[in-house]
């Protein structure tokens, strides 16, 4: 078993929780390696640490990941300055996205599917949204994979066998489209703070004082629903649990009983052997899954621009990049085809964008992975907010040396007004930084540009 361990400083070292859970992990027989990150930790109810890259055997195994499959981030820049944005503007850019928010999974809105975009979407992932939304077909080449998890559309029959059917008829798939941002979950407008890499920033279309919007969120109610539907999962309140169970054991009932003993138990732990044939239905799942979450985020993007359009009067943007931080999926590592988790983390792909993450009084990172990443297991944290709050408790970061503070506001989806607003100093970079250089070091990431938090929106519900 080959295993990477290496962090660069003691600033960077994980929870015990999490290493134990990894070592265990690492002794699998089907597991051949595994990557940890700088920002390892356990999240709760997760079975698998954050920052964690598996990759195994034979084995299909979606308790290595959140049940969030294609949770994702991305960044709109655009073509303004940060500066035209003042305070108010900020607020109002944020207002309008919390006001375009679906009240519940019920309530559609001007950014919900019909039946038939809920099939386009599972089958054909981002492209067939970004044509709905009038989004730029070449904006493509800004999202991971092309925004689709097959080079090929699934079939209309592979869609109806991994979809029951009153997940494709009702409005709870489809309603609550790219406008949720509670939990770790947000929405930030930003300044492009610091440009560390021209040449690649060029090609991102990332320019110094712009005006830019990060999102994360993901994968939207349908990915979430096929995932607890395909295995037992520990962070579900207790009530869903129940109901989960209910529908697995329907449904795997009607599915034969090779997919009823697999997929119908309470097992914590489950290794689906990927040349069955449950291995292969799962297979299909994971796909619709991706390419749903791919084409949600589509949602989000049209969004944030409209809202700047509405506040600013600017609608010239650019998608710089879209990726997913919490995968399941097939791939070839040194030559052998294996299953591949990565848990809040990206996947190296030499020359394409990423996002590591700060909070929200810390600054986030556009990064670019290197040649030959993607020739080795590896990955990138999506985030260091594990790390940055535990050196916070500690005291162990400082304010910016520019004396900046950053708002955050928190909302109800979907209704007017505002909870809270807290005004907080900007944090400096330090703990970002060590992040990086472990990254950096270990050929997974590379800074591009520093993008500064000016403020941010939680949802409440």
């Amino acid at each position: 078993m080959t295993t990477d361990r290496t962090h660069s400083s003691d600033a960077l070292r994980p929870s015990d929780a999490a290493r134990r859970v990894a070592d265990d992990i690492d002794a699998l027989p089907y597991v051949t390696a595994s990557v940890r990150l700088p920002d390892l930790h356990m999240k709760d109810g997760m079975e698998a640490p954050s920052s964690f890259v598996v990759a195994a055997r034979g084995k299909i195994i979606p308790h290595l990941v959140s049940e969030s499959i294609n949770d994702g981030m991305g960044l709109v820049v655009f073509d303004t300055g940060a500066a035209s944005a003042d305070e108010m503007a900020l607020r109002s850019i944020l207002e309008y996205m919390n006001r375009a928010g679906a009240i519940s999974k019920l309530r559609p809105t001007r950014y919900s599917w019909t039946p038939e975009l809920l099939e386009a979407a599972c089958r054909g992932g981002a492209e067939p949204l970004l044509e709905h939304y009038g989004l730029p077909k070449e904006w493509l080449d800004s999202i991971e994979d092309r925004g689709s998890a097959t080079a090929d559309r699934l079939t209309s029959e592979q869609f109806e066998r991994a979809v029951p059917k009153f997940l494709r008829t009702t409005a709870l798939t489809r309603s609550e489209i790219g406008l949720n941002f509670g939990g770790n979950h947000f929405l930030e407008i930003q300044a492009v703070d610091e440009i560390v890499d021209g040449g690649a920033a060029a090609r991102f279309g990332v320019i110094e004082g712009r005006l830019a919007v990060m999102y994360h969120l993901g994968p939207g109610p349908l990915g979430s629903m096929l995932s607890n539907l395909h295995a037992f999962r520990a962070k579900p309140q207790p009530h869903r649990k129940v109901g989960y169970a209910v529908f697995r054991q329907l449904l795997h009932a009607g599915n034969g009983w090779e997919s009823y003993r697999q997929f119908a138990g309470l097992q914590s732990w489950m290794a689906v052997d990927s040349d069955s044939q449950p291995g292969r239905d799962l297979a299909t799942v994971l796909d619709v899954i991706k390419n749903y979450g791919f084409a949600y985020r589509m949602g989000t993007v049209r969004a944030i621009i409209d809202a700047v359009v509405e506040v600013l009067g600017v609608d010239r943007a650019h998608l710089a990049v879209d990726l997913s931080h919490n995968m399941l999926q097939s791939e070839v590592i040194d030559g052998e085809e294996l299953w591949v988790s990565r848990h809040n983390c990206c996947r190296p792909v030499p020359g394409a964008p990423g996002i590591v993450a700060g909070n929200h009084q810390a600054a986030s990172v556009l990064t670019v992975s290197p040649p030959g990443c993607d020739e080795r297991l590896g990955g990138f944290d999506h985030g260091v907010g594990y790390l940055l709050d535990e050196a916070t408790s500690a005291g162990q970061v400082a304010p910016d040396d520019r004396d900046l503070t950053t708002n955050r506001y928190y909302m109800t989806r979907g209704v007017d007004g505002i909870h809270r607003r807290d005004t907080q100093p900007l944090l400096d970079r330090s703990i970002l930084d060590s992040a990086m250089q472990d990254l950096s070091a270990r050929g997974f990431a590379q800074p591009v540009a520093y993008l500064r938090p000016l403020a941010t929106l939680k949802h409440k519900t």
